[in-house]
């Protein structure tokens, strides 16, 4: 029997001969980073500032809003007054992280949406923007809530035409 060590095997074994092989390089240049202005959520942005910033590419903050619902106001009456304001408040946050983003990474663009499911405004955002990459946030829920809540990053991953980096609040910080 023979010795596997002193056998030599030539470069091409495992490919067929004369075929050139597959340059695999990844380069995003547009990423598209969902947030909903929780802490949590920042650490996705944070996440997608520093791939942004490493390969050149332009990243864009998007909030999806939703109006507060029945439950979330029950017993007060919520005027146009309050969903006004409440709009105005949204705004100024997202204005704020896009400018904490920009003090860092000057290439990053904040776009707000007012209709729709996240999860499939986001998808659906990605494929306008053209995204190579989406950089979500999700929170640690246990089998019981995504059961009752569902997962947005999994209807994300599931249906986006790009690769999905999904980062959890409790993974560690490399930003």
């Amino acid at each position: 029997m023979k010795s596997l060590a002193k056998q030599s095997v030539p470069a091409t074994a495992g490919r067929e001969v004369g075929r050139q092989p597959r340059n695999v390089s990844t380069s995003f240049k547009r990423i598209l980073a969902p947030t909903d202005l929780t802490n949590h959520a920042k650490k996705g942005v944070m996440y997608a500032a520093q791939l942004a910033r490493h390969f050149g590419a332009e990243l864009y903050l998007l909030h999806i809003h939703q109006e507060p619902g029945a439950v979330a106001f029950a017993g007060k009456a919520y005027a146009y007054a309050d969903r006004q304001n409440h709009r105005r408040l949204i705004e100024q946050k997202l204005f704020d992280l896009e400018n904490e983003i920009r003090a860092q990474y000057p290439r990053c663009t904040a776009l707000l949406e007012y209709e729709g499911p996240p999860s499939w405004e986001i998808v659906a955002a990605a494929r306008e923007l053209d995204a190579d990459l989406i950089v979500n946030s999700t929170r640690n829920r246990n089998w019981l809530e995504r059961l009752v809540f569902g997962s947005d990053s999994e209807v994300i991953a599931r249906n986006a035409r790009c690769p999905v980096l999904v980062v959890r609040e409790d993974w560690h910080s490399f930003v």
